[in-house]
């Protein structure tokens, strides 16, 4: 017999992906013929396999965290300054911290008030991430099909309730505010593990001519979400300065999300009850003919 092409050993794909996860055929590939095995396994990957959802998800919820990160220590300015009351400045105290109430100065400063807030996301959002695991562990795997589907739609709006809640409040309602992004960064990294878990998984199960393409699969989705990113931080820049303006452009742009994820959803759910109907119309076929079916007799 004689070996592979390009050297491989026996069974394995020629591209050298290690086939045995998505069922790759060896084959000579050449420089030309790459380029047209990578696209169709990559829309394999996410067309056929069902990723696209969950990748989808992916790449417009990092892009508004990323920049909800960016901008959040920047507190909304109420919508009229000139009519708010401004206290006058405390006097200034050499070496001290500008104001007679130093223990409130230093718990409520800027910096290391904002340091807090992040301290705390950060680590219930890690707590966070563990559910997933939990869950799969104490439900069962339709249990879990369920409850992901409705997290993938109904999410999004959780997280644009909290966003348009950050952009209504203002200075005066500093703990409000950070209260609401600490919760919109615990709820991102809730889902985030969930759509990774299960993007994977997605890959996993497809078919390809050549070899699963996770890694490929994983640098598309970050690089839509950053270009994502840029775009509407760019926009911000330009066109939108004001902060709490952004934070309701955001909160609309995760309804959106929303949106086409619950059409997604219905237009599959179409799909899956034209396929039972013609099965189910065919097993009545031989009652209305008139055949009879002869009994068994169990030996």
């Amino acid at each position: 017999a004689e070996p592979p092409p390009n050297g491989a050993a026996p069974g394995t794909p020629a591209d050298g992906g290690g086939g045995g996860l998505g069922g790759g055929v060896a084959r000579k590939v050449t420089v030309w013929s790459l380029p047209r095995l990578l696209c169709a396994d990559v829309l394999q990957a996410y067309a056929e396999s069902g990723a696209l959802t969950y990748y989808g998800w992916l790449s417009v919820t990092t892009a508004v965290h990323h920049l909800v990160i960016t901008y959040w220590q920047l507190l909304p300015e109420p919508d009229h300054p000139h009519h708010a009351h401004h206290p006058p400045p405390p006097p200034h105290v050499p070496g001290g911290c500008a104001a007679p109430h130093a223990g409130s100065c230093v718990a409520r400063s800027g910096s290391a008030y904002n340091g807090w807030v992040q301290a705390a996301a950060q680590l219930l959002g890690g707590a966070a991430a563990l559910l997933p695991f939990l869950a799969e562990r104490r439900l069962g795997a339709r249990r879990c099909a369920a409850a992901r589907r409705v997290l993938v739609v109904a999410m999004p709006l959780c997280l644009a309730g909290l966003l348009y809640a950050m952009a209504s409040f203002t200075t005066a309602e500093r703990d409000a505010y950070a209260a609401c992004y600490v919760a919109f960064h615990t709820l991102f990294e809730l889902m985030r593990v969930v759509c990774e878990a299960e993007g994977a998984r997605c890959v996993a199960r497809a078919r390809y001519r050549g070899a699963a393409r996770f890694a490929l699969v994983g640098g598309i989705n970050t690089f839509a979400a950053l270009s994502l990113q840029t775009a509407l931080q760019a926009a911000f820049q330009l066109y939108v300065p004001l902060l709490g303006t952004q934070f309701k452009l955001l909160a609309a742009l995760l309804v959106g999300l929303s949106l086409v994820l619950s059409l997604d959803a219905a237009a599959a759910s179409l799909r899956r009850c034209r396929r039972r109907r013609p099965a189910e119309e065919a097993e009545p076929s031989g009652a209305l003919s008139g055949a009879v079916t002869p009994p068994r007799y169990q030996e």
